[in-house]
């Protein structure tokens, strides 16, 4: 680098190893020490702080110790006073499968355009609960049982990154039309990932999941006869993106590792799978 050129923007990102150690100690922490976990008693009111709304002020949420509890208490299960509804508060950076019960309805509050992309591209067989979603299930929180899912928490992570990116170049007002017309792009990119991604619990628990999903996305980005590479140009020409400035994904994720706020969210969705795993709650 010639003297006087200022430093690219990388240097931010540069010090990322020291974050990702302090999380390893951390995730040893999590890793060696004692974890109880215990539902609320039925009936015990939740204190005003903990989160629950009137309609639903029994808070159910485990309890337990450590850096289980930092995680699980980001989580949360209120139910209704009658106890016949439950309503769940993603509060952390991953993403929580209803296992049980299967097949029934619930009610999403206020589903974000982005939310609603990634649901539609996933069709997950079971109830999704993406990081900072809220949704009611008609159901007792005694009933429900929820999981960390790290396939489904990889595939927001990138489908955030992706998304935001197919959209940067079009008016804010129309974005939400352009990701649901871009649902092909979507979908194909997310199952080239995946597919490189045979292993989402390790991704996640490895200590940088954000630069391995860019890592992914790049290794995507450079295959010749990828299916998303293709659909992504068309999806940019067909939002009324000029051929000009549709920038090809490669371009797009390089810009990914300038983003220290992504590395971090997905810092602390490995944080929350590597201090529950695939436990079940309750």
């Amino acid at each position: 680098m010639s003297a006087g050129r200022p430093a690219p923007p990388r240097h931010r990102l540069a010090r990322l190893p020291a974050w990702v150690a302090a999380f390893g100690l951390v995730l040893l922490l999590v890793a060696t020490g004692a974890v109880l976990a215990r539902p609320a008693g039925p009936g015990a009111p939740a204190r005003p702080d903990e989160g629950c709304p009137e309609g639903f002020p029994l808070r159910m949420t485990p309890e337990g110790e450590g850096m289980y509890a930092a995680a699980v208490g980001r989580f949360l299960v209120c139910q209704d006073l009658a106890g016949t509804s439950t309503l769940l508060r993603n509060r952390t950076a991953a993403v929580w499968a209803l296992e049980s019960p299967s097949g029934i309805a619930i009610h999403r509050e206020r589903v974000s355009a982005l939310d609603g992309s990634f649901l539609d591209v996933v069709r997950s067989q079971a109830a999704v609960v993406p990081a900072g979603a809220s949704v009611a299930v008609p159901a007792p929180a005694s009933a429900l049982i929820a999981r960390v899912d790290a396939r489904l928490t990889i595939a927001a992570l990138a489908h955030e990154r992706l998304a935001t990116a197919l959209v940067a170049a079009v008016p804010p007002d129309v974005r939400g039309r352009v990701l649901t017309e871009s649902r092909a792009a979507l979908t194909a990119c997310l199952a080239e990932v995946l597919d490189l991604l045979p292993n989402p619990g390790a991704a996640l628990s490895g200590g940088n999941p954000g630069r391995r999903i860019t890592d992914v996305v790049e290794q995507v980005a450079q295959t010749p006869d990828s299916l998303c590479v293709g659909q992504w140009t068309l999806a940019k020409l067909l939002a009324g993106v000029p051929l000009a400035a549709a920038a090809p994904l490669r371009s797009d994720v390089a810009l990914w590792r300038h983003d220290p706020s992504f590395a971090f969210r997905a810092l602390d969705a490995g944080i929350t799978y590597s201090a529950l795993g695939p436990r079940l709650l309750p």
